[in-house]
């Protein structure tokens, strides 16, 4: 978020900039023009009103992302796109749409337990607009079925592509790297 005010010190009215960015924040220029109008009614010298609008042109132009950032991606499970595509061995088949998707993972309904770890070669790229992203990198997986523990390592490959302001996952696949079934 991107705020701004008028303080005051001892060569008068000064506009001030504090700027906190968090992802899948789009800036509107607007809101803060008015703000640098406020300052300008408070007398703020008018060279300080103009940096000001300058500095929030500029920010606008370097801050405004894109849903799918480098963060967004790392915090966590992100929602799956309606059109989304999965693979996995225990699919079977390659797997189209959320629904056939959710379906194809009630495979997966008596593992309790799972825990999941992403290895030093982790990778997360996103794109310098934001608009889309992809992950991969080695996981350990672990679970229990059956009262049985389960152990094995995966490649995983995760595309991401932003809409609106959420950041949605796309495209997935993940590979065994042992030829055990899971």
């Amino acid at each position: 978020m991107l705020s701004v005010c008028c303080t005051h010190n001892e060569s008068g009215l000064t506009p001030a900039l504090i700027s906190v960015i968090e992802p899948n924040v789009s800036i509107r220029l607007a809101p803060y023009a008015m703000l640098a109008l406020q300052c300008a009614a408070k007398e703020a010298p008018m060279r300080h009103v103009l940096a000001l609008l300058f500095i929030l042109a500029s920010a606008g132009v370097v801050c405004a992302q894109g849903a799918c950032t480098e963060a967004a991606v790392k915090g966590g499970k992100l929602p799956l796109a309606e059109d989304a595509f999965s693979y996995m061995p225990p699919f079977g088949k390659p797997v189209t749409g959320k629904a056939g998707i959710n379906t194809a993972e009630q495979k997966f309904a008596g593992r309790t337990n799972i825990k999941h770890s992403w290895e030093s070669d982790h990778k997360i790229v996103a794109s310098a607009s934001g608009d889309m992203a992809y992950e991969h990198g080695t996981m350990d997986v672990s679970y229990d079925e059956e009262g049985k523990p389960h152990q094995f390592k995966a490649v995983i490959l995760n595309v991401y592509k932003a809409k609106g302001a959420v950041c949605e996952r796309v495209a997935g696949t993940m590979q065994p790297l042992e030829d055990d079934k899971h």
